[in-house]
């Protein structure tokens, strides 16, 4: 049998969100990089006396704050943090553009654009070598220089005949259907990020390198909301940023977290 009291840890924590309660799983978080938490309280002093000195010392304002970031994104966690739920099925949604090429006065969109009968595609823009030389518009009857005409059945776009040399660069802007396993989340103004109970697991040691586990618990933790989405051309991947403030497990119980470590061989 092992008692730990000395240990060093480094690995990252993997991490299962459930309902406070403990009765309902959200999520794991499997691909975290890096976690932390900073337990902190408020102290002050009586002072007085030659040379101003503290003579006593008065604490308060007990906190307990966390981050996490994880390498991917998980659209349960995700939804827990900005308040809303992960609905499943089809949408329609902006392509945004898409650029094709024109081959005796006709084009083909990947897709089938979605809209009202006869305006299906938002946009047409011919490009050339300085840009945007011309931009057209969906009609019944293709016109020169102004419009185009459109076919869902067949996803093809007519020119007017002879207007454009085959090769000529057309950009397109339309609106798509997805299939039945998109995945939404929607942020919505009216609603605010989860409570939730953090339950996490990892390694530790001990001085003669013996491996022991650590299960740290946070019984009520109130995701802040606060996260950013960014991409850059030269950056590393996007990571899903989390942070939590942490509350008493409850009106009897004035428990912010527990840690607790083991020795796994002990388990039955």
């Amino acid at each position: 049998m092992a008692k730990i009291e000395k240990w060093s840890i480094q690995r990252v924590f993997d991490m299962t969100i459930k309902n406070v309660d403990g009765t309902t799983v959200f999520g794991t978080i499997t691909d975290l990089q890096n976690m932390s938490m900073e337990n902190a309280q408020e102290n002050v002093y009586s002072m007085g006396g030659a040379g101003n000195p503290y003579i006593s010392a008065f604490s308060h304002s007990k906190r307990v704050t966390g981050t996490t970031t994880a390498g991917v994104f998980d659209n349960r966690i995700l939804a827990l943090i900005t308040g809303s739920d992960v609905t499943e099925g089809a949408v329609t949604v902006p392509l945004p553009y898409e650029d094709v090429k024109i081959t005796s006065n006709t084009a083909l969109t990947t897709y089938t654009a979605i809209g009202e009968t006869g305006s299906e595609i938002l946009k047409v823009e011919i490009l050339g070598a300085s840009g945007v030389e011309e931009e057209l518009t969906q009609a019944a009857t293709a016109a020169t220089g102004t419009s185009f005409e459109y076919g869902t059945g067949t996803k093809t776009l007519t020119f007017f005949a002879g207007d454009y040399a085959d090769g000529t660069v057309a950009r397109v802007y339309y609106d798509i259907t997805t299939g039945a396993l998109a995945q939404s989340i929607t942020n919505k103004s009216d609603v605010e990020s989860s409570t939730v109970r953090l339950e996490m697991k990892s390694l530790v040691k001990d001085c003669n390198d013996n491996e022991y586990m650590a299960v740290l618990i946070v019984y009520k933790a109130k995701l802040t909301g606060n996260w950013t989405l960014g991409t850059g051309a030269a950056d590393d991947p996007a990571v899903l940023d989390m942070s939590f403030e942490a509350m008493k497990k409850n009106c009897a119980e004035t428990d912010f977290w527990n840690l607790v470590v083991y020795d796994g061989s002990e388990v039955s």
